[in-house]
């Protein structure tokens, strides 16, 4: 009797150790399965993830280079055959002889005293004479008000070269100005056709 209660003690013992021990072993599959899936879904997240930018740290990247700004086109200026028989002072299309940008830097070019350009390409309430032709060249002249025997000047320009001659006379000696250099000379700046000479 006390037998066939051990043999069954031991049937119900093997029983259970078979029952709780079959829970276990589909928990470990199931925490395999759900480690392996969390595996798979990192590497596809860093896969889908852009690539670390190999820029070092700390350092700013340069920025983009701007666009080149559109030049701003002025309207067209006059020829300057236009001004012929005009006062420098009369505009032509809104430009004047005397402010007619060829004229402006031909001038610059050749006389570097600020004081004398102001005196040259200023019209003011000094009298001028009309733009006259002298071969292949414009000419205007100029003198101070109530005082052209203390100052005069005269522009010779070449439409052709945009380059100019500049005279400029102060108390009877007079300077020629050019790209060669200035030449010194006496007397007045010519005023006529009739008092220029090449």
């Amino acid at each position: 009797m006390r037998r066939t209660h051990w043999a069954i003690g031991a049937m119900l013992l093997a029983a259970t150790s078979a029952c709780s021990s079959e829970p276990q072993g589909a928990a470990a599959v199931q925490t395999s399965t759900a480690a392996s899936e969390a595996s798979e879904g990192a590497a596809a997240a860093e896969a889908r993830a852009p690539a670390a930018s190999a820029w070092p740290q700390g350092r700013e990247r340069a920025a983009a280079p701007a666009p080149e700004p559109t030049p701003v086109v002025g309207p067209p200026v006059p020829d300057l055959a236009r001004y012929l028989g005009k006062n420098p002072f009369e505009a032509v299309d809104g430009t004047d002889f005397l402010h007619h940008p060829r004229v402006q830097d031909a001038v610059r070019a050749v006389v570097k005293d600020a004081a004398i350009r102001k005196w040259v390409l200023t019209a003011g309430a000094n009298p001028w004479k009309p733009v006259w032709r002298h071969g292949a060249a414009l000419v205007t002249a100029g003198c101070q008000q109530h005082g052209c025997e203390q100052r005069s000047w005269t522009i010779v320009m070449d439409p052709a070269t945009g380059s100019a001659r500049v005279c400029f006379e102060r108390d009877g000696t007079s300077r020629w100005y050019d790209a060669e250099g200035v030449a010194v000379a006496t007397g007045s700046c010519p005023f006529e056709e009739d008092d220029l000479v090449d």
